[in-house]
């Protein structure tokens, strides 16, 4: 699946209209509870997005490179839906980021890429489980001022029955939890290089989950973050049904939100 193919590493890099509520850290004992967001919160993290190994993939020569910005997460709406026939409250948040970077080499020609990356999310407010997610991503390419290529304007949808449970509050250092879910995937869009879409999936699945480590976070490069507050966090981490690693996050209570992201799903 292309989504597979997707990667994106985010850390803090300023909390914006993030009003200051009191840690949910017992720093005594060790765990975090679950947070409570507000409509209107934001953090904003600096994004990572490989698109070259999207783009190659897909049987196109490219030479790209990662490339950065910034991106902002928003709490949209608190709202009520019906899950598993319960009236249950849940959250709209919304992550945008725009990518872009000169000198690429994409297919022979040499120019610019422009990504456009917006990932609408609905979770559960009682333990922050996904319930239902949309991926939207444009990838446009420009060169020698008349060539445009548009190599991606795609959505994923993914919806999980029961919501997809990746933490798992009150979080220990060395708890282990896993999921059974059905999740439905579909695809809309178009693409230049991607035809035809990949088929919508349906099916049983199951996730492995565990909180590997705590501390201030640290990624797989050994790179950390440079601001304070998050020193108490929670790396969780993910694995598939063959037991390889498919994700990592750190879980930073002082911010009620991950401090850092990494998935390849």
């Amino acid at each position: 699946l292309l989504v597979a193919l997707l990667l994106l590493c985010i850390v803090p890099i300023q909390e914006l209209e993030l009003e200051s509520k009191p840690s949910s850290t017992n720093s005594n004992s060790g765990f975090s509870e679950v947070p409570t967001w507000r409509v209107g919160d934001k953090w904003v993290y600096s994004g990572l997005f490989d698109a070259e190994t999207l783009i190659k993939e897909n049987g196109v020569s490219a030479s790209v490179g990662e490339i950065q910005g910034d991106a902002e997460m928003v709490v949209l709406e608190i709202l009520t839906m019906q899950i598993e026939n319960q009236s249950t409250l849940v959250y709209k948040t919304r992550m945008t980021a725009e990518f872009d970077k000169n000198g690429v080499d994409l297919d022979g020609y040499n120019g610019d890429l422009f990504i456009d990356y917006e990932f609408t999310e609905f979770t559960r407010v009682s333990d922050l489980a996904a319930i239902k997610s949309d991926l939207a991503l444009q990838i446009e390419f420009k060169a020698l001022g008349f060539i445009n290529i548009d190599v991606a304007d795609i959505v994923l949808h993914n919806t999980y029955a029961p919501p997809k449970e990746v933490y798992d509050f009150p979080m220990r250092l060395g708890e282990r939890w896993f999921d059974n879910y059905s999740q439905e995937t579909t695809w809309s869009g178009s693409s230049d290089y991607i035809s035809p879409l990949p088929a919508d999936e349906s099916g049983s699945e199951q996730s492995y989950f565990g909180v590997t480590q705590t501390g201030a976070p640290i990624n797989d490069r050994g790179q950390t973050i440079t601001y304070g507050g998050c020193a108490n966090s929670f790396e969780v981490t993910g694995w598939n049904d063959a037991g390889a690693e498919d994700s990592y996050r750190w879980w930073c209570p002082d911010i009620r939100n991950h401090a850092w992201l990494h998935e390849e799903s």
